[in-house]
């Protein structure tokens, strides 16, 4: 089934987690980066894949040498991740026909699975849902997909949400919640 589908996905390799002292090493997790890691399982699911990242594209590329992605530097920084999402939108909405959605994640979810990309493809064919989030133990967040109506409403200076809840639905992600943005959330992370 993941063959007759169209989806992108959309990394951001931005924010706190990626703009540490570059005197610290990337924070890794059972042998790779988190990047790479969040690249690996996009690439498990199947779709394009575009990193979205900032001042640090040189860096990125060091990460991901060699993968079939799309790297593209955001063109509005000012605007932290609400610019890099209508970067990587737009690049998508650009540069790949006929989308399905779009699959909206972060690079800092140490316990992301392709399994996760896939039940939001699968709960947005279910469904017919516009929007679907993971669920986490307490919250809900990234990866997101956003489904190719809300596309079309997606421009370079604006970013619409939903906010229905018929148009929303969730899949199971309790690990979601955890995000490795500074040196202390690392030390936690390798005592769990």
């Amino acid at each position: 089934m993941l063959s007759n589908r169209s989806y992108c996905f959309i990394i951001l390799a931005t924010g706190s987690s990626f703009e540490n002292d570059r005197d610290i090493p990337p924070f890794t997790f059972k042998g790779k980066t988190l990047l790479r890691h969040t690249v690996d399982e996009a690439m498990k699911a199947a779709g394009d894949i575009i990193v979205v990242t900032n001042s640090e594209k040189e860096y990125v590329q060091l990460q991901l040498a060699g993968l079939p992605i799309h790297l593209v530097e955001t063109r509005q920084k000012e605007s932290g991740m609400r610019g890099s999402i209508l970067t990587g939108v737009s690049y998508a909405l650009e540069n790949f026909m006929n989308l399905q959605g779009v699959i909206l994640s972060v690079c800092d979810q140490p316990f992301i699975m392709s399994k996760i990309f896939i039940d939001l493809m699968d709960k947005q064919e279910q469904t017919n849902k516009n929007m679907i989030v993971c669920k986490y133990r307490e919250g809900a967040g990234v990866p997101v997909l956003f489904g190719k109506k809300y596309l079309g409403e997606i421009n370079e200076t604006e970013l619409k949400i939903p906010t229905e809840p018929d148009e929303v639905a969730e899949v199971s992600f309790p690990l979601g919640d955890i995000h490795i943005k500074t040196p202390e959330d690392y030390v936690h992370l390798l005592t769990m």
